[in-house]
């Protein structure tokens, strides 16, 4: 049977319960406003406000749904929470902003068919996160409410069902079954059918309590044959209040039954009607109902803190479970602070405080049971004194109000704070330790106690020194870092550290196995409330920072490149052999002939070989006792103790004629000599830098001796090499000089600028030795990139000629030969008479030559057609007085070819 659920009517005592629950709602989450509203269409309506000062809202109210947090609630049957609608862009239009209600959480409230009934909810006027303990008691409080409207819904559908049908045997819904006066069943209707399992056709003629037995709820037994009572009866009789009929398959059903006599019309009793309906819903609705009113109880009970609810007359109204607990726990009678006691009156059974902090506990006690406050917070001692237990008490108004907003009595909430108390000392020590775990890094760590006992280890130092806690905890640190290693732990840095002083240190530590690690020891003790508690030991792995002290230990007594002993090794070496056991010291000095035309020529890095292959030959050819060293740019000293003069000597002819061969390029090698001097010193007292200084005498004059003659030949090499990757043959050059000197024998040249002019004609293209012979030999056009490789060869030839004392005078006319006399040449594109005279005759003489014998890229050009664009490039290219001349002079001698 449907039913309209907007046409039932909340009964007056459910109304008054459900106020109670606002008010609770509204004290125990410390809200401004708990409501339950109506649905109403198109209106919602406020049918119950929590009755403190500050809810703006009335019971009664109404409003047309537009845009309120209700209205979402019920239109979406889901939960809704808004914690700052004023940060929220969906809810900043709503009309409850206008009562300063900006938080809000509400959920649906239905009917049992699945009406929507309305909201319960609470509004907050500031921010409000709305926790755990708001979530499970809105959701509590809703689940009770729903429980009612199951109650009431039933309750009228029931009225109904009353009202429409009469117990007749026709009664359509509930079951029916007539017997006979011997308890035979006579009919059954379909509910009674549908309800046992049986068929008429299978129940007819059996007796009643053969076809199925009716159980009482509360112990279980068969209930005697209800044709009996009616019999003994005469009369309509109820045959249980809690009833369970066993059906035909042995599932149970719950009813509400009755049975009355079947009699005729001259009122002979002719049978029995037993009617019956199937109440499993309705009585499980009701064990809810009653589950539900001890539910607030049950949800305190839960709670772990000690719960005591007054009255106005500071009576105890209900305790919870953990307070029950407590005063068991400290033997106080439960008849003197449990329902029906006087809180206050018995209070000092509880309290430990000093007369003081009593009576303001109290007296702020009676301010809030008489709502004069709303709430207050104080920690005091609970329980018995010599106990010293701590609890936080926080005493809140209880929000069950009357019509003239007065407080109806108190909630006490006793929170038990004694293992925070211990938890923050706790906090505070181990705050300390990490503090100086922190402050000192995070490395090899061991903890330690005040007797220098070992604690804990970790991880670190695990992996580094391979211990594990088990194997040393409770050992003395020092005894273990020990452990077969020669007493390697510093006793007296213990004794420091154990006095409460921070230490710290540098030495080898030993791990498990006698491996050694560098480490900075520190130790870092743990002080709390003046007493020394313990420390930490810290290993700090410095191996790595100590082979870079090495290094550069290495480095500052070796020279980087050859990897000799350096000049600063050499002298504290001059000291420490300066004994007469060593004597006598011979000392030989070497210097490189040539390493500043290979530097300016092919660049330091070639240089640089040079100077590693000298080290090289160095390392090979002296003893192991001997002492080789780079004294400084190309000069190399060898100290040779207890060696005479006579030993060196036979020591140094070995390295007399020695020559280096560098390589500079694919299959180019450019020779390098040595020359040496030695000096030995016989007496201690003889200064060795005096020795030194006679070396290098000698050694300069022997470098005199074999200057020329190596310059030349290194200069040989490079012109034969340049002649094989070239095309620059030695006929080239031959025929450069005699064009040359007949152009300069035409201008007037004094006889130096004539030999002048013959060495430039042979070292003009000298630079090209560094140019790649691919260049040099490519058969086509360079590339731009070529080009500015092939425009180089003018500055290598101006440094090459530079380090020749011979060629020195011709360098700026080697490094001018490609110059223009417009300015257009390189590489420094002077001009006009800018560029050197000489430079210019080459310029003329070296195109003419070119131009006759073509190159791989170009073909040959006649006498003619090559005199024809010397003259075409007088002006811009050659210098035109000198290309004038150059033509007149070609065209006057025929056979000059």
């Amino acid at each position: 049977m449907q039913i309209e659920a907007k046409e039932i009517e909340v009964p007056k005592m459910i109304i008054k319960k459900w106020q109670k629950v606002v008010n609770i709602m509204a004290s125990l989450l410390d809200v401004p406003a708990a409501l339950i509203m109506k649905l109403e269409a198109p209106y919602i309506k406020v049918l119950l406000a929590s009755e403190n000062q500050d809810n703006p809202y009335l019971a009664g109210d109404k409003e047309k749904m537009d845009g309120l947090y209700c209205e979402y609630v019920i239109k979406t049957g889901e939960k809704l929470e808004v914690i700052n609608a004023l940060k929220d862009p969906q809810w900043q239009n709503n009309p409850d902003l206008d009562l300063a209600m900006i938080a809000y959480h509400g959920r649906p409230l239905y009917w049992p068919d699945g009406q929507i009934f309305g909201t319960i909810c609470i509004l907050d006027k500031k921010e409000n996160e709305f926790s755990e303990k708001v979530e499970r008691l809105v959701l509590t409080f809703k689940e009770l409410i729903e429980a009612n409207l199951e109650i009431i819904y039933t309750d009228q559908k029931m009225k109904k069902l009353k009202n429409k049908y009469s117990t007749t045997l026709y009664s359509i819904g509930d079951g029916v079954i007539t017997t006979d006066l011997q308890g035979k069943v006579t009919m059954m209707n379909a509910a009674a059918e549908d309800m046992t399992g049986w068929e008429f056709e299978q129940a007819a003629g059996k007796k009643l309590t053969n076809v199925f037995q009716i159980e009482s709820s509360e112990d279980g037994s068969v209930l005697e044959n209800p044709v009996h009572k009616v019999l003994q009866a005469g009369k309509v009789v109820g045959l249980a209040n809690d009833t369970t009929l066993i059906a035909k398959d042995g599932s149970s059903l719950q009813i509400a039954d009755t049975a009355a006599p079947i009699k005729a019309d001259d009122g002979e009793m002719r049978g029995v009607i037993l009617v019956f309906s199937d109440v499993t819903k309705e009585y499980k609705y009701k064990e809810e109902l009653l589950n539900s009113r001890n539910l607030i109880n049950s949800t305190l009970d839960s709670l772990s803190d000690h719960i005591c609810v007054l009255d106005l007359n500071a009576q105890i109204t209900h305790v919870n479970q953990a307070w029950y607990e407590f005063l068991q726990e400290n033997n106080i009678e439960l008849e003197k602070l449990t329902e029906g006691a006087n809180l206050i009156d018995n209070f000092s059974l509880i309290i430990a405080e000093k007369a003081e902090k009593y009576q303001k506990l109290t007296k702020a006690l009676k301010a809030v049971i008489s709502g004069e406050r709303k709430k207050f917070s104080l920690e005091f001692s609970l329980g018995l004194s010599e106990k010293k237990n701590y609890y936080f008490c926080r005493i809140t108004s209880l929000c069950d109000f009357n019509s003239d907003f007065k407080s109806c009595g108190a909630v006490i909430s006793i929170e038990n704070i004694t293992e925070r108390k211990l938890a923050e000392i706790k906090v505070i020590r181990e705050k300390e330790w990490l503090n100086s775990i922190f402050e000192s890094g995070v490395d090899s760590m061991v903890k330690v106690d005040n007797k220098h006992r070992i604690i804990d280890i970790n991880d670190r130092f695990r992996e580094v020194f391979k211990y594990e806690l088990e194997e040393i905890k409770g050992l003395n640190l020092d005894q273990v870092m020990d452990q077969g290693k020669a007493n390697t732990a510093d006793r007296e840095l213990t004794c420091n550290f154990l006095e409460g002083k921070e230490v710290q240190s540098e030495s080898t530590r030993y791990d498990k196995y006698c491996n050694p690690r560098e480490c900075l020891v520190r130790g870092i003790p743990v002080i709390a409330e003046g007493k020394f508690l313990g420390g930490f030991a810290i290993y700090i792995d410095i191996t790595e920072r100590k082979e870079k002290e090495r290094k550069i230990t290495h480095m500052s007594f070796h020279d980087g490149l050859t990897g000799l002993y350096n000049r600063l090794y050499l002298e504290e070496a001059f000291e420490r052999y300066n004994t007469g056991r060593q004597l006598p010291i011979s000392l030989i000095m070497f210097d490189l002939n040539g390493l500043k035309i290979i530097n300016d020529s092919y660049g330091h890095k070639i240089g640089d070989q040079m100077l590693i292959k000298a080290a090289e030959v160095f390392k090979e050819s002296f003893r192991q006792e001997d002492i080789i060293s780079r004294w400084g740019g190309d000069e190399f000293v060898i100290l040779l103790p207890q060696t005479s003069q006579e030993e060196a000597e036979q020591i140094y002819q070995r390295f007399k004629e020695v020559e280096i061969e560098v390589q500079v390029a694919e299959q180019e090698y450019i020779p390098v000599s040595i020359a040496g001097g030695i000096s030995t010193k016989y007496k201690v007292d003889n200064n060795i830098y005096n020795v030194l200084q006679r070396a290098e005498d000698k050694m300069y004059k022997n470098k005199l001796l074999k200057k020329q003659s190596g310059q030349n030949k290194m200069l040989k090499t490079m012109l034969a090499t340049l002649e094989e990757k070239s095309q620059e043959n030695d006929c080239h050059a031959k025929r450069l000089e005699e064009l040359a000197l007949l152009l300069g024998q035409d201008l007037d040249l004094s006889v130096d600028e004539q030999n002048r002019l013959s060495l430039l004609a042979t070292l003009h293209d000298i630079g090209k030795i560094t140019v790649p012979e691919k260049i040099l030999r490519k058969p086509g056009e360079l590339s731009p990139e070529e080009w500015e490789v092939m425009k180089k060869h003018p500055g290598t030839g101006f440094r090459l000629c530079s380090a020749i004392d011979d060629f020195s005078h011709i360098v700026y006319e080697v490094f001018s030969h490609h110059e223009h006399w417009d300015g257009s040449g390189y590489p420094r594109a002077i001009k006009g008479k800018e560029i050197p005279l000489l430079a210019r005759v080459i310029a003329i003489v070296d195109s003419y030559d070119v131009m006759r014998n073509g190159r791989p890229y170009k073909r040959a050009l006649s006498k003619e057609e090559a005199l024809e664009e010397i003259q075409k490039n007088a002006g811009t290219q050659f210098d035109p007085e000198l290309a004038l001349k150059f033509v007149a002079m070609m065209k006057e001698k025929p056979l000059l070819n």
